[in-house]
């Protein structure tokens, strides 16, 4: 079961983002460069429903594969924090896509990831001991280009118009949120190979 679990943390990522790049192109005059990901689900669009359903379903998944890794993070006395930042950040989805924008909520339930985006660093800081100075190094090189520079890039046009044109925006959030989907992807390989090894 817990292997199980686990494996959906490579497997809902990349039908995320292939999804949403796919949904995304087919939703007619929306442009992937300019636009966010919310917009492809928001009120009134055509892919209103089937967005709703897709991230539901995507963050479910997000949220057992946060429940594999506590699991995993009990059976190897490992601290359990970072799974929970990964099932509060599936469960943060959830209320995003119930709430479609431009509802108040959807955005509530966004800006939440900005604390779930630092999972990268709780990995590096926890579980070093068990999986070695190269998942740490990894890890807090994903926390600087997730948390810190996607951070940026997404915040400073409410504080700085000029850094980049906003026909940009849409390339930025992907950059934050296609950027922790892989990061998920390397915690459930390098937890199944360790798995594999002992």
């Amino acid at each position: 079961m817990r292997q199980k679990l686990i494996s959906l943390g490579w497997i809902f990522p990349i039908v995320y983002i292939l999804g949403s790049l796919i949904l995304g192109f087919t939703l007619p005059e929306y442009n992937t460069v300019e636009q966010t990901l919310s917009e492809i689900g928001e009120e009134g669009s055509p892919r209103y429903i089937i967005w709703k359903v897709f991230s539901i379903c995507i963050d479910i998944c997000s949220v057992l594969f946060g429940l594999g890794i506590m699991l995993f993070a009990k059976h190897y006395e490992l601290n359990r924090t970072p799974a929970v930042f990964i099932i509060c950040y599936g469960l943060s989805g959830i209320g995003s896509a119930a709430f479609a924008s431009p509802h108040l909520l959807h955005n509530v339930f966004g800006a939440s990831n900005l604390i779930w985006y630092c999972t990268p660093l709780l990995f590096a800081l926890m579980w070093t001991v068990r999986l070695g100075r190269m998942f740490r190094n990894i890890s807090i090189i994903m926390f600087f280009f997730v948390m810190v520079i996607g951070t940026i890039l997404n915040l400073n046009p409410m504080f700085d118009p000029l850094l980049y044109p906003m026909a940009y925006y849409g390339i930025a959030q992907r950059f934050i949120v296609y950027g922790f989907n892989i990061y998920c992807v390397y915690i459930a390989l390098t937890i199944l190979k360790y798995r594999d090894q002992i």
